[in-house]
């Protein structure tokens, strides 16, 4: 009875983990659903710090640019790659002068037609198209994405709360979160990279609704959190 009970009990346990693993797939699904879009935004000094010698400095503004808008999954998961067909730059011509400045890709070398706004359409915005009842093609995707990053001047928001871009200290994390908080309805998700602000994640509906990240995306992403304190950094010097 003792081993019937143990084995029983092992059963439960691995049952539960099995679920737990499942309950937060942190990975590529194959079905091309999804449950909500996430709303990236690099602080671009950051992520040019992170390129290294690879960054095109001259790109960097001194602000906030789009990492890209991608569905997901209340699970973790996300689809990617939804449709055979390639991103076209003809789609976008009218909106480049507003993606050079908002969505720039800070890579030495990168072109449109082999960049960032080729992967992140191509990988997650062919996707995001699929899902939506609101956006229909390539043109859409782009044209929504600048649109929710205009309604979003971070930094301005931050800057009247006296929370500027500083190498002599670091902020309290909270204290971001509660300005973006405030100004939108929701608490985005700050990612940190050797501890200075690196992203600004927050969520949207199908229909592009502000809406609380699900525990899905936090625990995915619950590893490169910032701490209780987190440095806002400016471009490096020349």
């Amino acid at each position: 009875m003792k081993t019937t009970a143990a084995v029983l009990l092992l059963a439960t346990v691995l049952l539960g983990l099995t679920h737990l693993a499942s309950a937060n797939s942190c990975g590529s699904s194959n079905d091309p659903s999804s449950d909500f879009l996430v709303f990236v935004q690099y602080w671009s000094p950051s992520c040019c710090s992170s390129l290294g010698s690879s960054c095109n400095a001259s790109l960097v503004e001194n602000d906030f640019t789009i990492h890209g808008f991608w569905p997901e999954n209340d699970d973790g998961s996300w689809p990617q790659y939804c449709s055979p067909d390639d991103f076209s730059y003809n789609m976008i011509r009218n909106l480049t002068s507003e993606l050079d400045y908002y969505w720039p890709d800070l890579k030495i070398g990168a072109t449109p037609s082999n960049g960032l706004w080729e992967h992140e359409y191509e990988r997650h915005g062919s996707c995001a198209v699929h899902q939506s009842n609101i956006m229909h093609d390539e043109f859409d995707f782009f044209n929504h994405t600048l649109t929710i990053r205009k309604s979003l001047p971070i930094k301005q928001w931050l800057a009247e709360k006296n929370i500027v871009p500083t190498n002599s200290h670091d902020y309290k994390t909270q204290d971001l979160i509660d300005v973006i908080y405030d100004h939108t309805g929701q608490n985005p998700l700050i990612l940190c990279s050797k501890g200075n602000v690196y992203e600004v994640y927050l969520c949207y509906s199908n229909d592009l609704q502000p809406m609380k990240c699900p525990s899905g995306v936090t625990g995915c992403a619950q590893s490169q959190f910032c701490g209780e304190y987190a440095y806002f950094r400016p471009p490096q010097s020349n």
